[in-house]
């Protein structure tokens, strides 16, 4: 840590230069990487010039000087950052707001000195110049802060501010709202403040061929990504067959341990469980809703994140439901086809349509009025 922070010190005075876009740079010492610095704003196609560097480096501190930019990019960098375990860091006098502060909140540790601020707002799209607030959006960030152990209490704060506004936390504000934070001045004077002398580094931009990154001739990450999308919606239409139809077709998806909405299972326990859903509701109809879905696959490793929101009904006799769910799936690839190792996900919207009006649906492995089917 102390030499990735010495690294910093150097780079440090760069990040307070303007950037109309993002500039994804490196710090290396003996052509080791020890920083990524992300600066300026965040567009379409950073995620993947991100990954492309991320997916060979070790450990590294990703430094960070941006106010936001595109959403979906900054969920994905963010993902990559936790799955690589890098470490955040703002530095001195400098912000990060907006897709920008998403980042931020991935590092394992989280740093940022003194005089540095985050800042964060609802998720928003422009309509014709007007910022209006969107519901799926801020949706799709929940379910991420929530992948990143964030508590409630986080969550609301971190939406809370309308999109014309910036709500800035400083790092007591930061901890105020039960996350986790280190406070790190590089000028030696803070804790952990860095002393040692380093090299010169070497700067360079990011402009690897994605191509490179394939697992196959004809595998580029981009082809991976499409994969993984497609198996999620198909296995969505798996889940909507009747009943033992649907459990034949999902009996190989699984692999042998799956962490299933927060508990380590095996196989035949997740398929169990989906034996109980789909015989207390034989008519089912799930989507993915348009626009919702964000995919990340480490290559060559192979292994896949989608995260979605779902359109959902459900029916048994006279009772009916319907609503949308957040769901979170990672997908190992081997060979030609995937296995899902972890699913989870949130009911965030039900409207029961029938008389039973103090009993809700089993939805997934969400039962909050009948806990006992699962």
């Amino acid at each position: 840590m102390h030499r990735l922070l010495a690294s910093l010190l150097i780079f440090t005075a760069l990040l307070g230069l303007p950037a109309r876009a993002a500039n994804i740079t490196t710090v290396t010492h003996d052509g080791v990487t020890r920083v990524i610095v992300i600066a300026g704003v965040i567009a379409p196609g950073d995620a993947q010039k991100f990954a492309n560097i991320a997916l060979m480096t070790e450990d590294a501190v990703v430094a960070l000087a941006s106010d936001g930019g595109a959403l979906k990019e900054a969920l994905d960098i963010g993902r990559a950052i936790r799955l690589k375990g890098f470490s955040t860091y703002v530095t001195a006098n400098s912000r990060c707001a907006s897709a920008c502060a998403l980042i931020w909140l991935a590092g394992v540790p989280r740093l940022m000195a003194s005089s540095a601020r985050v800042g964060f707002h609802a998720a928003y799209y422009d309509l014709a110049g007007v910022k209006e607030v969107s519901a799926s959006g801020n949706a799709i960030v929940g379910s991420y802060l929530n992948t990143l152990g964030l508590p409630e209490k986080a969550v609301l704060s971190l939406t809370s501010a309308p999109p014309t506004s910036v709500r800035w936390f400083s790092p007591a504000q930061v901890r105020g709202n039960g996350i986790e934070v280190t406070v790190k001045d590089l000028d030696g004077s803070s804790e952990g403040g860095v002393t040692e002398q380093a090299q010169t580094p070497k700067t360079t931009e990011v402009t690897k061929d994605v191509s490179s990154l394939g697992v196959g001739p004809a595998a580029t990450p981009a082809d991976v990504e499409a994969q993984a999308r497609n198996f999620a919606a198909r296995y969505l239409t798996y889940e909507n067959e009747e009943a033992a139809r649907s459990l034949a077709l999902i009996s190989d998806v699984y692999d042998d341990k799956v962490s299933h909405f927060g508990k380590m299972k095996t196989r035949q326990e997740v398929l169990a469980s989906h034996a109980r859903f789909v015989t207390r509701w034989p008519n089912r109809k799930q989507s993915l809703k348009p626009g919702s879905v964000i995919v990340l696959c480490k290559v060559p490793q192979a292994q896949c994140m989608v995260d979605a929101l779902i359109d959902w009904e459900v029916a048994s006799g006279s009772t009916r439901s319907k609503g949308v769910s957040t769901w979170h799936l990672v997908l190992n690839r081997q060979s030609d086809r995937f296995s899902i190792v972890a699913v989870d996900g949130k009911v965030i919207e039900r409207r029961n349509m029938s008389s039973e009006r103090n009993r809700g649906p089993c939805f997934r492995s969400f039962c909050p009025f009948d806990l006992a089917l699962r």
